[in-house]
């Protein structure tokens, strides 16, 4: 069985502790105060970037309780308001009908876990969905990880990726297909390493 800890962020599978997708790709690591890119070397000070970090869990608990049918609107905030008035755009355009909400999954051939925002269909695609408020370099990745689950799961429905980017400030949504043909080969790649780091086998 899975489960997972909001408080530590930690999956289990039958009481045995698996890296999420995220941990598993490790684009992020704290020096001091801040936390670096390993792959970009980017650097954020380490009480915006966990500030971005609890805006980001806001959110995604707004989407899902809103696509479940209970959100409690007047315990939103503005900045949460903005975000909400740009999904609600992007929503009226494509269309999604959701087959998953904030689905958990374990990959018991590759050994890690993960959560996706959103599968819906759009037309007559199936789409894997992941909400970003700030950068997503690494959803490609990421989205390909989740697509493995989703096959794993037995869904055989050709599947597309795509990231919806709901930027911060209530600026113009983003819908970016993520098409490349190498991500799961990086990510694939990430969770040999992780493994071997971990002495996993």
């Amino acid at each position: 069985m899975l489960t997972f800890s909001e408080e530590t962020h930690q999956y289990t599978w039958n009481n045995e502790p698996v890296p999420s997708v995220t941990q598993v790709i490790g684009e992020w690591v704290k020096c001091g105060g801040m936390y670096v890119s390993i792959f970009t070397g980017t650097q954020v000070p380490a009480d915006k970037f966990e500030a971005a970090g609890r805006f980001g869990t806001a959110v995604h608990k707004m989407l899902h309780s809103y696509l479940e049918g209970s959100l409690d609107f007047g315990l939103l905030t503005d900045d949460l308001l903005m975000i909400f008035t740009q999904f609600e755009a992007w929503r009226e355009i494509f269309r999604p009908e959701p087959l998953y909400i904030e689905r958990q999954l374990y990959s018991e051939r590759y050994l890690y876990a993960g959560t996706m925002d959103l599968v819906c269909t759009i037309g007559r695609d199936r789409w894997i969905v992941d909400y970003k408020t700030g950068g997503y370099d690494m959803a490609g990745p990421q989205l390909a990880a989740y697509e493995k689950l989703d096959q794993e799961d037995g869904a055989r429905k050709p599947r597309k990726r795509a990231v919806l980017y709901l930027p911060k400030d209530g600026g113009q949504w983003k819908w970016v297909p993520m098409e490349g043909r190498q991500d799961w080969t990086f990510f694939e790649t990430r969770l040999f390493q992780y493994n071997y780091l971990k002495g996993r086998k």
